[in-house]
């Protein structure tokens, strides 16, 4: 996870850096994936971060709806343009 704010005496001037997963083109999050997802976002939590995802895939998200934690990731939206 990328920390800018690392070193800052004063935290209060810290910058909040928020994480996003990009799963475009992936076929398949395994439980590894899924683990490091998770985590991923329990840090980002503890550092009141956000935790985006993109591109998941459909399995995936039916996964976490089972287990309640739909809610713990901000979806990205699809990008319009070039980058496409």
């Amino acid at each position: 996870m990328r920390q800018d704010d690392h070193g800052l005496q004063n935290a209060d001037l810290a910058t909040r850096t928020d994480l996003v997963f990009d799963f475009s083109g992936v076929g398949h999050v395994d439980l590894a994936g899924l683990s490091i997802l998770l985590t991923a976002r329990q840090l980002a939590h503890l550092d009141q971060r956000d935790v985006w995802v993109r591109g998941l895939p459909d399995d995936t998200w039916q996964v976490l709806y089972a287990l309640g934690l739909q809610d713990y990731f901000r979806l990205f939206q699809h990008m319009i343009g070039p980058h496409e």
